[in-house]
This record gives structure tokens, sequence and C-alpha cells, in this order.
């Protein structure tokens, strides 16, 4: 079987130092030049986030990797350090699904609850290809992207299983109150979180996922490639930067304790797999060892557009 790590697109190291460099040559650029440019580029993916910064079909078009129209589509889509890691944090969190679902005791039902999920097109994937009883509740306020996932939803006969709700993540907690889950993920969300605004959403939800197994699924957001400056100008979004020892703290102040600790192969999104503490527990969280992001042809030890 191929390991993850083969599956994660890793640019080697002179391409690294050219992203790095030119998206600080960027940063530098004034917003309405960049604009202009972009308005005239021929690129289906730059006129979609153009429309909607950071939105779904963006994501989508980037997983997708049609065959690119020219030079600059296919920079956009191939070249810009965002889509690449955007791809990798897919398979990422794929991966985190597909170990909850192994992990969990086969003797009764899987659940899921998506935060910020989108149309969940990772989720209505793993429980395809599942052989065992999963439900998932998919939670976000994209019309549009809930409606196409449940077209995905009809189409994969599992209508049953996947149900979706139009709700702002911190309804939920009053939502689904009483209710347990076995995984919670939170994908493409935190980033745009103060921390107040996080702790809260984090606090509130230890008390709905299962006490003896269950799992969180999170990931932060790093300016490896100075791509927020461009973002906030050009874009109007404000990403929070967080590196995973430091959304591990907060994880930690949080009530949770990191069982995993994953880098995508540029840096750019830390993902966490983490645990509620138990409450018989009061020792102060350890802080769990670092992977390095890997490298091209060897491994060492959750969308936007650039």
């Amino acid at each position: 079987m191929e390991a993850l790590s083969d599956r994660l697109e890793s640019p080697p190291w002179p391409r690294r130092q050219f992203m790095k460099c030119f998206g600080w040559l960027r940063s530098k650029l004034p917003a309405r030049f960049l604009l202009a440019r972009m308005r005239k580029a021929d690129s289906p993916l730059i006129q979609e986030f153009l429309r909607a910064p950071g939105g779904w079909r963006a994501m989508e078009s980037i997983y997708e990797r049609k065959q690119p129209r020219n030079l600059v589509d296919w920079y956009a889509l191939n070249g810009l350090p965002l889509s690449i890691e955007a791809r990798n944090r897919r398979r990422l969190i794929k991966a985190a699904y597909e170990n909850a679902v192994a992990q969990t005791p086969a003797d009764r039902p899987l659940r899921i609850l998506s935060l910020g999920s989108g149309p969940a097109v990772e989720i209505i994937e793993v429980v395809s290809e599942c052989s065992r009883a999963v439900t998932v509740d998919a939670v976000d306020l994209d019309v549009e992207a809930i409606s196409h996932g449940r077209d995905l939803v009809e189409r994969a006969g599992l209508e049953g299983q996947v149900q979706f709700h139009e709700l702002d993540v911190r309804d939920c907690l009053t939502q689904f109150s009483g209710e347990q889950f076995d995984l919670v993920s939170i994908v493409g969300l935190a980033e745009y979180l103060e921390d107040e605004e996080l702790t809260e959403l984090l606090n509130g939800l230890t008390d709905l996922i299962e006490p003896q197994a269950g799992q969180l699924v999170i990931h932060g957001y790093q300016d490896t490639c100075s791509s927020a400056v461009t973002m906030r100008r050009v874009f109007n979004l404000h990403m929070r930067q967080r590196s995973g020892r430091q959304l591990s703290r907060l994880l930690s102040q949080s009530g949770f304790d990191v069982a995993d600790l994953q880098n995508t192969p540029l840096g750019v999104y830390p993902l966490l797999t983490a645990r509620p503490t138990a409450a018989e527990e009061s020792h102060a969280a350890i802080p769990p060892r670092e992977t390095v992001p890997l490298q091209a042809g060897k491994q060492r030890d959750r969308v936007t557009l650039e």
C-alpha cells in the first residue's frame, strides 16, 4: 500500500526558496496592481477566488487540478504554495478520518461532527469506502456548499448517513447538546478565529466528544511563504497564524490532550489530533513531538489561494 508521505506534494528545496522569495516580492506590490492583473487572468481558479475568496468552489478547483488553460492557470493550480498545501491538507485530513474509523470499536455506529464542512467531500469519500455504520452531521453556513454536498450524498446513496445543517458553528454547541461524537473535525475555520473565539468553541466541544476514545481533528495556519499580507490586502481575508505548538497550548488550555501533530510539507498547515483530557488528570500537558515537514523523496520525524 502506498504510504501517505508518498502521496503528499513536496517541492524540492530550490523551488521552495523561489516560492518564499516570490511571495515576499508579491507582498510588496500595490494591491490595486495585483487585483488588476488577476481580473484579466484567464484562469477559472483565479476568477472564482475573486468572486468568493476562500470559498468551497475554489477549493474544489484546486483539488480537481483540471488541465490548465495557460501558464497563468497552471501556476494558480500547481505553482502557488497554498494550492499545493491545500491538497496536502486534504490528504492528511482524509487519512485522519480513516484512522478514526479504524480505531473506533466496530460494535457500535461511529458518529462524526464536521464543523465548517463545506460540501464535506472528504467525509463523503470515507463513508462511501467504509463497510461499517457511520453517521455524519456536517455544519456550514454556505447554502451553495450544503446544496452541492447534498447532491454528492444522493449520488453516493448515503442519504441516511450524512446530514447537513445550516448553522453557525457556535450554535452547534446548543444544537447538539447532550449528544456525543467519536470524531469532531474543524477544517478551514480556526485560522479565521481569534484565540478567545476558538477557546470558547473548544471548551464547548469537550462535552460533545466521546470521553473514552473520541477525537478532535483541527489544523492551524503558518505564513511560511509570505501569503498573509496578500490575502489581507487583496482579498480582505485576515488569517490568524498559529503554529502546531501554539495550537497545542490552546488545546491544552481548553481541556484537550494532543495525541499527534503533523505538518504539511511546506509547513503551512499543522494538523493536530487531540482527545478530551480525562477528568482525573490534573498534570501539566507535555507538548507533543512535532513532525518535521516531509522533504522530497524522504520522510523525517485538515483553502485558500495565495
